[in-house]
């Protein structure tokens, strides 16, 4: 079974939008994980923009690099630069593919976060259609 795994620094945000549309595309037998650098909490505002779409992650949890098993992962999807090293030292037999996309909880005005989320939501689908039918076409 393939495994993608979708990095970024706290598991909160970009990771927890890119693992449940992810789970929404691939087709069956793929297996759709993420991870962070630290463990916190997935942030409510994602789980808004996702119920948005129709997506609920509400089972979804925050897990660092630690927590997942290096054998089982096939590709790392790194959605934060600084996330990078790390991912490729934890997983060093993946194939790895960087895709900054800033960290929305990071704003400073509390008024732009669900515009910040929904944008990094938005991006991270396009990524993600575009990546998934490269994908499909070389397999």
């Amino acid at each position: 079974m393939r495994t993608i795994l979708f990095v970024c620094q706290f598991n909160s945000a970009r990771s927890q939008l890119a693992e449940a549309i992810a789970r929404s595309m691939v087709p069956e037998g793929v297996r759709v994980l993420s991870a962070g650098l630290t463990k916190t909490v997935v942030n409510t505002e994602i789980l808004k923009a996702l119920e948005e779409i129709g997506l609920d992650a509400s089972a979804q949890r925050s897990k660092t690099l630690e927590e997942v098993s290096r054998e089982e992962v096939d590709d790392v999807v790194v959605l934060a630069k600084e996330a990078l090293d790390p991912a490729r030292l934890a997983f060093p037999d993946a194939r790895h593919l960087l895709c900054h996309i800033p960290d929305p909880i990071a704003t400073q005005d509390p008024q732009r976060l669900p515009v910040e989320v929904r944008l990094a939501r938005d991006r991270i689908k396009s990524f993600l259609i575009s990546w998934l039918q490269a994908e499909a076409a070389t397999s």
